[in-house]
This record gives C-alpha cells, sequence and structure tokens, in this order.
C-alpha cells in the first residue's frame, strides 16, 4: 500500500488528530439542538437493515517481495465484490481508531510475515474468519457503518490506482459522514461529573482483570485444540490398526474359510466402531478452534484494546501538565582532517552521516510548541474521558457479555450433538454385546474403583460416571 506505506501511521494519526479537532469544533454550533432520545432512536434506525459481509477466495499475487495475499470482500449470497490485501483492513482500522477519537474500534488478526504460515490453508482460513468478524462488527455499528473510509472499502472495486486515490481522500476527513458527526454530537453533549476519575479508575481495574482471565482461557484453548488434534490422529491411527488386523485376519478365503470366525466377526465390529469415534473426534479440533478458541481470542483482542485507550487517555492527561520536549543534540564539532585523493572509511562515514541528518531534517515534522501539545493532549483526554462516561464503558461491558453468551450457547450446542454422535457410535456397539447391560456397567465401574483406589489418584474416581 503505497499510501499507508509513503505517509505512514504517524503521519494519518496527526493529520487526523486535526481534523478531529476541526470537526469537534464543526459540531459544536449544533451542540444546543441534541436530543438524545432522537439520537438513540437514529442508532436502532442505522443498524436496522442487517449488512453480512464476507471474505473468501484467497488469491496470490506479485512475485518475490511484492507477494501477497488477496482476499475479496463481498456481501453475502453475492458473487461480486472487491479484493483487498490485509494491508488494506489495517489502514482501514488505523483510519477509524484515529478518526474516532474514544471508541473502541473492532479488532483484527495478529499480522504474521513467516512464508510457511502464509502459505498454510488452516492460517488463511481462520485469518479470513478473523477479518470477516472485523467487518461485521463494524456493520454492527451505527457510527461506523457509514463512514467514508468504510464506504470506499467496501465499494470501490477499480485498479489499485483508483483506490489509491480513494484512500488519500477518505483517510482524514473533518465531516466523515453522518456517523461521524453523530458519534462527536453524543460524547461533547455528555454531562461529565467534576471527577470522573474514581469510576474510570475502578473500569480500568476490571479491564485489566478481564484481559488476564482471558489471556488465560485463550492458552487453555489453545491447548485444548492442540491435544484434541493429536487424540483425533490416535484414535484415526488406533482404527487403521483395527483395519489391518481384520485384514490380517480375514485373509482371502471366504468366511467359512477363516480360522478364528468369532475372532473375525469381533474384529469386524471393533473396525467399524472405531471408524465412526475416529469421524466423531475428528470434528472436535475444529470446535475448540473455531467456536471457542477464535472468539475468545478476539475477546482478548478488544481488551486489549481498550486497556490500551485507557491508557492513552492517562498518558494524553500527563502532556497536558508536562509536554514532551524533544532534546536539542548538542552540536559537535568534526576535527579537521588532512585532504585525500584515496577512499578512506572515516571520510565516507562522515559524508553519509551529514547526508543522513539532511534526510531526516527534510522528512521529520517540525516539532510542536508545547501549547499546541497541550492543546492536543487535552482534545484526547477530553474525548476519550466523554466517550467513555457517555457509551463506551457500558458498551464494553455489554459486548462482552453478548459475545460470551454467544460462545458458549454455540460451544455447548456443538458439544451437546458431538456427545450424541459420539453415544450412538458406543450404544451401537453395545447392542450386540452377549453381556447384560447392568452387570457389564457393574464390573466397569468395579474396574474404575480399583484402578483410582492403586492409583492414590487425588482427582474424584472415573467410576462417578456411572
Amino acid at each position: 500500500m503505497q499510501f499507508f506505506a509513503a505517509q505512514g501511521k504517524e503521519s494519518l494519526v496527526a493529520a487526523a488528530l486535526e481534523a478531529s479537532m476541526r470537526s469537534v469544533r464543526l459540531c459544536g454550533a449544533n451542540a444546543s439542538a441534541f436530543d438524545l432520545e432522537e439520537h438513540q432512536r437514529w442508532c436502532a434506525e442505522a443498524v436496522k437493515e442487517r449488512v453480512v459481509l464476507k471474505v473468501c477466495a484467497p488469491e496470490a499475487r506479485g512475485a518475490y517481495l511484492q507477494k501477497h495475499t488477496t482476499y475479496l470482500v463481498a456481501q453475502e449470497l453475492h458473487q461480486e465484490g472487491v479484493r483487498r490485501r490485509f494491508r488494506d483492513f489495517e489502514w482501514l482500522r488505523v483510519v477509524l481508531h484515529a478518526r474516532y477519537v474514544g471508541l473502541l474500534v473492532p479488532s483484527l488478526p495478529e499480522k504474521t510475515t513467516t512464508a510457511a504460515v502464509l502459505k498454510n490453508d488452516a492460517f488463511l482460513q481462520s485469518r479470513m474468519r478473523a477479518l470477516q468478524h472485523f467487518l461485521n462488527d463494524i456493520m454492527q455499528s451505527p457510527y461506523l457503518r457509514s463512514d467514508a473510509a468504510v464506504a470506499s472499502f467496501l465499494g470501490e472495486p477499480g485498479d489499485e490506482a483508483t483506490w489509491e486515490a480513494m484512500r488519500k481522500g477518505t483517510a482524514v476527513m473533518e465531516n466523515a459522514g453522518e456517523g461521524h458527526m453523530r458519534w462527536l454530537q453524543r460524547i461533547m453533549c455528555e454531562h461529565i461529573a467534576s471527577s470522573p476519575e474514581t469510576e474510570i479508575s475502578v473500569f480500568k481495574r476490571h479491564v485489566e482483570q478481564r484481559e488476564r482471565l482471558l489471556g488465560e482461557l485463550a492458552a487453555c484453548a489453545k491447548r485444548l485444540a492442540d491435544k484434541s488434534a493429536a487424540m483425533a490422529k490416535d484414535v484415526s491411527t488406533l482404527h487403521a490398526i483395527f483395519a489391518g488386523w481384520q485384514l490380517a485376519e480375514t485373509g482371502t478365503g471366504t468366511f467359512e474359510a477363516r480360522n478364528d470366525g468369532p475372532l473375525v466377526s469381533l474384529l469386524d465390529k471393533s473396525t467399524a466402531t472405531t471408524c465412526g469415534w475416529s469421524q466423531v473426534e475428528n470434528f472436535q479440533p475444529a470446535i475448540f478452534e473455531l467456536l471457542l478458541l477464535e472468539n475468545i481470542k478476539y475477546m482478548l483482542h478488544q481488551a486489549t484494546g481498550m486497556k490500551q485507550m485507557l491508557m492513552e487517555r492517562e498518558r494524553a492527561i500527563a502532556g497536558e501538565s508536562s509536554p514532551e520536549r524533544k532534546p536539542s543534540p548538542p552540536p559537535s564539532e568534526s576535527p579537521a582532517s588532512p585532504p585525500t585523493s584515496g577512499f578512506s572509511v572515516a571520510s565516507f562515514t562522515s559524508v553519509a552521516s551529514s547526508a543522513a541528518s539532511r534526510f531526516m531534517s527534510a522528512v521529520e515534522p517540525p516539532s510542536l510548541s508545547v501549547e499546541e501539545q497541550q492543546r492536543r493532549a487535552h482534545h484526547t483526554s477530553e474525548l476519550i474521558t466523554r466517550a467513555l462516561m457517555a457509551e463506551e464503558m457500558q458498551r464494553f461491558r455489554s459486548e462482552t457479555t453478548k459475545t460470551l453468551e454467544h460462545v458458549m450457547d454455540h460451544f455447548s450446542c456443538a458439544e451437546a450433538q458431538l456427545t450424541k454422535r459420539s453415544g450412538s457410535v458406543w450404544r451401537e456397539y453395545l447392542k450386540t454385546s452377549p453381556v447384560d447391560p447392568q452387570t457389564l456397567a457393574q464390573s466397569t465401574k468395579e474396574l474404575l474403583d480399583s484402578a483410582s483406589t492403586s492409583n492414590n489418584s487425588p482427582t474424584s474416581s472415573a467410576a462417578n460416571a456411572f
């Protein structure tokens, strides 16, 4: 992305901050006419039309160092869309984060540059799901979905030059759409208590605790996914061994010609049962990965994003009272050196250093005055504070609850179906067992009891399952 690389994230954020300050002044004229009830009705109406986006069809483009993957972004049930690469998604998030100061923008998956990982199909599928989650969360926000940058991201299918122009035109704007103006009006009209620090400090502690616990959950879910994948592989191997034994015992003769008919019959049944078991176990890694791990990681990223926003607010408050000052480098005097007609390392280093200094002075923006730094810091801290008190603290809490409920509902449903299918596999085997079910259950319980007693296990006995 030439524009994003050339202008740079920091320059874009700085320009967006200046535009945000002008936007606040633009909204100030209409502050007296703000009606909270009307605003809430507008928010509900803005997201009334359900828009579901899909990210699919990865396609490798470019060659050598320019090689990258693009993804098709389209509405659900639509075949046509636009192609975007990961850096385009990054650009969109940077723009929205810089423009909507104080609003927790949806998270992106981690960036990976390892070639072997990027070629992995499972990685591509996981990344597409995460990018899809990012876009659909944007479409659920009444403020973000109508933003000019979002519209250009979704609606410009032209060539790279056209898309480059659209990025330049929508990256920094004083008025990026009705949602942008509505967001600023909402937070600027929020009544702030004389000292909101106590409430925000308590909220920050809750966010930090939530981030820690979600990190532990994500690590545990990752272990479960890895272990279930290993389990599925071992069960598949077990089935293959039973199948091999069955073939070895069967040979090439007819049923009557077999040496051990009862054993072969038992192997037939055991092979069929382990085949069904293997099929069931093959579903488990995907359930852990898709329904548990990926959703918990997204919740973790959102918690981390909220913590970073709170830290940004603290830095801005500190900057209001003591803005950063760039220390001026002490003047350096180069000792006179005798002229030389040949090459010397010292002379080359001196020339290179001088050229580098001239280059940096040309591209580095001039340092801001103390007053300007304080003005920017005050703007940032005020907007984040207003956003937290107006909507974002409550929205963060409710979104966490909503997402966790969504995760556990789907995870529980999948596990219940898997348990049902697994149970049917074993019940089918037991139907043909010559042993009475009650007697078999009692003897199995006794075996498990004796095993737990001999091992002196501190955990509850497996026999308690009976």
